[in-house]
């Protein structure tokens, strides 16, 4: 059945060919066993914008300082960025590996990538198998990086930019970041002029083999 993609908004466009690649990984991931669930693209492309599909890097970050356990979190980058530098207790699951993914279907699910795109595919093959609780990271790694490992704070920033500013200070150290201040903050530190990545402190593992138990991973 053809689509009419003119009738859509970009987002829903997007959420669209997310749900395509989606499908494709799907069978890439299980030819033989994978079924084509029946879909309503418009709810589930309204779905995913709205944003209690989604979770912000700050609360994810709050959780992990938290020590919640409640949730699985799925890195779905390629392994060797992977192991290069991952978000702690996440696992490492190709989009084309969960069509195999042995989790209860009520299990919450955090999935996340370099940004939205990779997620929003993943999203729907999750959905489309069933999954009741699946949420995106929001921005993925790239925000991760942003708004919790380097966050920065611009020169003219308002009383409450500083307050906000003052706790991602306390929550970049937490995870080995590297707060970037203004050149003329008041505490007269400058920005730091290179980036460098936390380093990881355990050895990173990819996805567990089908039917087992993922195990906990991260920095």
């Amino acid at each position: 059945m053809k689509i009419n993609l003119s009738k859509y908004s970009i987002n829903q466009k997007l959420a669209i060919v997310a749900f395509v690649l989606g499908l494709i990984a799907i069978f890439m991931g299980d030819p033989l066993k994978a079924r084509i669930a029946s879909v309503d693209v418009n709810e589930l492309s309204m779905k995913i914008q709205d944003k209690s599909s989604s979770l912000s890097v700050e609360d994810m970050a709050d959780w992990l300082i938290q020590k919640k356990s409640d949730f699985k979190l799925i890195d779905l980058r390629d392994e060797k960025i992977f192991n290069e530098y991952n978000i702690p207790t996440s696992i490492n699951i190709k989009i084309a590996g969960l069509a195999s993914l042995k989790l209860s279907k009520t299990d919450k699910i955090i999935l996340y990538s370099d940004d939205n795109i990779a997620s929003a595919q993943a999203w729907f093959v999750l959905k489309s198998k069933n999954y009741k609780s699946v949420y995106l990271l929001t921005g993925g790694i790239n925000e991760w990086k942003e708004k919790v490992l380097f966050p920065s704070i611009s020169d003219n920033a308002t009383s409450e930019d500083k307050a906000k500013f003052a706790k991602m200070v306390e929550v970049s150290k937490f995870f080995g970041g590297t707060p970037q201040l203004a050149s003329n903050d008041s505490t007269g530190i400058k920005a730091v002029p290179k980036l460098a990545m936390p380093k990881m402190t355990g050895s990173a593992k990819g996805a567990p083999a089908a039917g087992g138990k993922p195990k906990r991973e991260g920095c």
